[in-house]
């Protein structure tokens, strides 16, 4: 009878020890399954989110934002930001998609990541707009070390060259490059007041970079950038209000996304080699009152003087300029 016992209690043990078997698989099954259910990913809305096994999209009125999974940044943020800095820059745009389509945002943490995406070194790059795949790609460890302000001109530029992008498409025409970044630095805010010495000095010197160069190719770094920059703001400023009479570049900027046919007469102009000249010549003799001054100022013994007292001119008017950049801005979220 206690050899019977004994065996009894061994079977219900061993019976046990297979239930408990059976119930931790059960477990660790549906652990697994509710870790893989889109519903489990980082961010919101199920209806806006989806994942792959690769990447991560969550889907605004005109931006999908996608990013590689796992550890991807809030897309959402990204996405909110792309559609505040578009009305932003074109406030009569609409809700649609610019060109008809959604603007693809790739958001990148790594600078690995970037390379790959984009095609460029990311050193020093923050985002890069790919026109011809309506793709904007940004590097967000780097604008996460900037400020908001920095972050909406960044982000802004390129979409200046993604909307620019839209019209070459509708228009069936090239913009030149120095129209993307003059029209870029203008609605961002980024054009400099410095920029008017810089180009003084450049006429002085006999040192200006012909604009038909500056339609197909840009330099990078260093003094030729900065200078290729400061032309490109100054004649697209130029081109805008003088040539085609518009109130302000923005003016310029809204007619060519909102009236095809007059963009397609536009950018046939501007890429015709002898209407370049002369808007080029014209522009130029604009300025020649600036070379004046400054031939006069460097004939005198108040050279570094003038040179300081310009420079504090400038950075008073560039930091008043981006506080009111920022107010606007902060008024733009309250009202959000």
């Amino acid at each position: 009878m206690r050899n019977f016992n004994l065996m009894r209690h061994f079977n219900l043990m061993r019976n046990f020890n297979r239930l408990l078997l059976v119930l931790l698989f059960i477990s660790l099954g549906l652990f697994a399954l509710r870790a893989d259910s889109p519903g489990n990913a980082p961010l919101s809305s199920p209806s806006s989110l989806s994942s792959s096994p690769s990447r991560l999209r969550f889907e605004s009125p005109r931006f999908i934002v996608t990013a590689r999974a796992p550890g991807a940044p809030n897309l959402e943020y990204w996405a909110n930001f792309s559609e505040k800095a578009l009305d932003r820059l074109a406030p009569d745009y609409g809700k649609s998609a610019p060109a008809g389509r959604k603007v693809e945002v790739k958001v990148c943490l790594s600078a690995k990541d970037f390379e790959r995406e984009s095609g460029m070194r990311a050193e020093n790059i923050m985002a890069v707009a790919l026109t011809d795949r309506g793709v904007m790609v940004l590097n967000v460890g780097a604008l996460a070390a900037v400020s908001p302000l920095e972050q909406f001109q960044t982000v802004g530029h390129e979409m200046v060259h993604l909307l620019l992008g839209g019209v070459q498409t509708e228009a069936s025409r090239e913009a030149p490059q120095w129209l993307h970044e003059g029209l870029a630095q203008i609605l961002t805010g980024q054009s400099r007041d410095t920029a008017s010495i810089r180009l003084a000095w450049a006429g002085i010197l006999g040192r200006r970079i012909p604009m038909s160069e500056l339609s197909v190719s840009f330099p990078h770094g260093g003094a030729a950038s900065e200078l290729a920059y400061a032309q490109s703001a100054s004649f697209t400023r130029y081109v805008a209000t003088q040539a085609y009479a518009f109130d302000s570049p923005a003016a310029f900027f809204y007619a060519l996304l909102r009236y095809p046919e007059q963009a397609r007469g536009i950018l046939k102009d501007l890429n015709d080699p002898a209407t370049l000249a002369l808007l080029e010549t014209r522009w130029h003799g604009s300025m020649s009152a600036g070379y004046t001054w400054m031939l006069a100022i460097t004939s005198t013994s108040l050279l570094w003087g003038a040179i300081v007292a310009l420079f504090l001119v400038a950075y008073i008017r560039k930091r008043r300029r981006e506080k009111a950049v920022m107010e606007n801005w902060d008024e733009w979220e309250r009202e959000d």
